[in-house]
This record gives C-alpha cells, structure tokens and sequence, in this order.
C-alpha cells in the first residue's frame, strides 16, 4: 500500500478509526519513509456537532505537527438539487475533496475502513442484489485509495485506542436507525457474530478469495474483448457469441466501463439480446450499440453535437459537449445558438456575486447528455428563477407583450419533456446555476447578419 518516499493523506473524521489510522501511520512514517498529511471535510450535516469534530481534528494534527487541509461542503443542499441521497452525495464529494489535494504522484489516501464496515458493505450488496464484485465488498487498494485497517474489526481498533489512551469523537447519527447500514449494525451484525465471533474476519477472507477469482476473470475478460476487436469500438460478434456466458457478460460490462456507461444487468441483458439478434439501442446521448452482420459496434453520431432535424420539424437535438468543444445549432434564419462548458473557477469574473444566477446557463451535473432544442408552444411550462411559481409560456409572452410572429420563433431547450431554457426567459429554476454549482452549460444567442 505505501512505499517509500510516497505522501499519505489520511481522511480523518475525528472517530475511533481514523483517529487509530492517524496514529499508527504516524508511529510508523520514519521507519516505512514516507510523509503524513491529514485531511477533513465538513459536510456540515450536524451543526455544533459538525464544527466540534472540525476543531478536535485540528488540534490532534497540531498537536502531532502532522499537515491538515480542512475544506467544508453544504452536502445536505448539494444533494437535494443533485437528486442524490445524503449518502451517496457525501461520498461523492469527499472523494472530489481527495482527488483536489492529494492526486499527485506518489500521493495515496489512506481511509479508515475496517473489516465490520467491509462485512456490512457485503451485507448491503446482497439486500441489494449482487454478483461477485458486490460480495468482494470495500477493496483493500483503489487507485491511490488505500485502505491498511481493511483486515481489523472495529472492536479491535477501539481497543487500539484504548490501550494507548487515545481520544476520539462519536458521531451521534451512528446511533440512528433511520439508514440500512446502521440496522444492519445494530441489529443483524449483532445476531451474526453470536453465531460465529469471527463473523467479520471470515467475511473479509471470503471478499480475499472471491476478489482473486473476480480479478483473474476480468483478466480472462479483457483479453477475449481484445481477441474479438475488428477495430476500434468494432467487434466480431461469432467471437463474442463463441464466449462462455460467464465471460461474455464482463466483455460486455468491459466494453461500456471504457467509455464510462452505465452497466447495470438490465443493460447487459439488452445488450447480450442485441448481440444474439441484431438490432440497436441508444445508450447514452452520445453512443449507440448496433449489431449488423457480424459487426457489434459502439457508435457515435455523425456529428458530435448536433443532429440534423428533417425538413420543416423547426427542432435540433443538442448534444452537450466536452469541455473546451463548442456547439452551434441553427433553427431560423437571422438566428442560431451556441453552447458550451465552463468551469466555474473559469469564470468569477462573469459571477460577480454567488447569490446571483446566470440566466442563459444551466448547472450541467443536473441535466442530461442529450437536449432538444426546438419552437416553444404555448402550453409549455417554465418555472423562472426567484419566481416561485410554473407559468406556460402563453403568459409569459403575455406579460412581455410579445407579438405572434415573435412568439412563433420563440426557442426552447428540453430533456425527458422538462423545460430546461426558454428565450427572452432563461433556465428553469431546477436546473439553474446556483453558488453550488462547479460546471456550466452555457446558451448564448447569436444574431446573424
């Protein structure tokens, strides 16, 4: 996990295990040669609670001389415009957090994972529905993620603790059933280990075995993807349909994993399907899988970014581009647009005060890969931003003494038949940019001579 001469970053909440982490990295790094540093990230979910775990993590480093960054996150606000659970949000971020201060080379970020938080990963998996990599559970080493209490229960790293008089802090939400993991925890786990005390340790042997046997499968995997290439994203689909299901399905998942798709067993069904019966399916705004012959292929469209509407339809489909590619779309005569990315570190000087939104730009972690861009109706619907409240575009116009022939070149922005952007309105308030926003999609309107 560590080598010598490398940074550890240890993610340090403050509690009994990464308090323990702290201490053993510490007790070691001159002897192993390598530097310590320690990070904390504020999630800000538990008030006092919260600033109290943030001053006892910055006395403990002051009092090691160990280096800290401490950043903080409005993860409860992030989550409820990002429609993602507080969980799944404050993971996300903490890991951002890591990326940001500990991504050079030779940088590894220690975390205080141990085997009762592995045993109840693989618990979870299997409420879930899992296949072999649900049942491996937490990795021992990710990346520069590295995780050196993975083989040690929590019983066993308070009583570290303990025995070398360390204090910690508790987070009082642990104590909460309102999560499955913390039920699990407090009810499940319990009943396990009466039946067998080594209940933790024999799930983490079975996650050692089962990931060497995943590990040497995806191998198997990568190779018979490789064997099967016709050329880049072509493959020969007898070679794939000559595969043991086993190996065929991690082809599959292989073949989305590099270009960073979704891979539920929904999707590799259909795609397993589509590979036995031709055809083709869109799976993301950009990429499209066709099976023609003997050809099994991930497509893109024509032209990145824009796709021509039939004559007369008055409606383009955008594709939202990577940073530093533009787009330009082209409805009426006398009238095109233009779209973009822009980090927002990018551009302080456009946003002079957090609290003030752009109106011609959208925060692009809330909106789809793939819009229409089309003529507004009157019975669309918008809710403008500091509006409080949905108004049809008919209104709107109304209240703008908009003249027919205008209203009739009105344009309109769209995914999955929500109104995203209307003109002469700006965005919809659920995916307008706020002071939370870290990328933007960017509209402007251009005028042509």
């Amino acid at each position: 996990m560590i080598r010598r001469g490398d940074r550890v970053f240890v993610a340090l909440s403050g509690g009994a295990d990464s308090v323990a982490l702290l201490h053993i990295l510490y007790t070691l790094r001159i002897q192993m040669g390598f530097s310590l540093h320690a990070l904390h990230l504020n999630h800000r979910l538990r008030g006092t609670e919260s600033r109290r775990d943030e001053r006892f993590v910055r006395s403990l480093c002051a009092s090691l001389d160990i280096p800290l960054t401490v950043d903080s996150a409005p993860v409860r606000s992030l989550a409820r415009r990002r429609g993602l659970s507080v969980e799944d949000c404050a993971r996300r971020v903490r890991y951002a957090f890591f990326r940001r201060h500990a991504g050079a080379p030779g940088d590894k970020v220690a975390t205080a994972h141990t085997a009762s938080d592995n045993a109840e990963t693989v618990l979870l998996n299997l409420i879930r529905g899992t296949g072999l990599r649900g049942l491996c559970g937490i990795p021992p080493v990710r990346g520069n993620i590295i995780r050196p209490l993975i083989g040690c229960t929590r019983a066993q790293v308070e009583a570290y603790c303990a025995g070398y008089g360390l204090a910690y802090v508790t987070d009082s939400t642990n104590r909460s059933d309102e999560h499955t993991r913390n039920r699990l925890r407090h009810h499940v786990v319990p009943l396990l280990l009466r039946e067998n005390p080594r209940f933790e340790e024999r799930v983490s042997d079975m996650a050692q075995m089962l990931r060497a046997d995943a590990d040497y499968l995806d191998r198997e995997a990568l190779g018979a993807l490789e064997h099967a290439a016709a050329s880049e994203r072509r493959y020969s689909r007898g070679a794939l349909l000559a595969l043991p299901a086993v190996l065929r399905l991690r082809t599959l998942r292989l073949l989305l994993q590099r270009e960073g798709l979704r891979y539920d067993r929904g999707r590799l069904r259909l795609m397993e399907e589509i590979l036995r019966t031709g055809g083709g399916v869109q799976l993301s705004g950009r990429w499209t899988l066709r099976c023609r012959g003997d050809i099994f292929s991930l497509e893109e469209p024509p032209a990145f970014g824009r796709r021509k509407a039939p004559a007369g339809a008055h409606s383009v489909q955008i594709y939202v581009p990577p940073l530093g590619q533009t787009v330009q779309a082209g409805l009426f005569p006398g009238k095109k647009l233009r779209f973009y990315l822009i980090n927002i570190d990018k551009c302080e000087e456009t946003i002079k005060y957090p609290e003030k939104l752009l109106k011609n730009a959208l925060d692009c972690d809330r909106i789809e890969r793939i819009l229409n861009l089309r003529c507004a109706r009157p019975s669309d619907k918008i809710r403008p931003v500091g509006r409080g409240c949905t108004k049809t575009m008919k209104n709107i116009w109304g209240e703008n003494h908009l003249s027919v022939p205008l209203r009739r070149e009105q344009l309109l922005l769209e995914a999955a038949g929500r109104t995203l952007w209307a003109e002469g309105v700006g965005a919809d308030e659920h995916c307008a940019v706020t002071r939370d926003t870290t990328c933007i999609f960017a509209i402007e309107l251009l005028e042509e001579d």
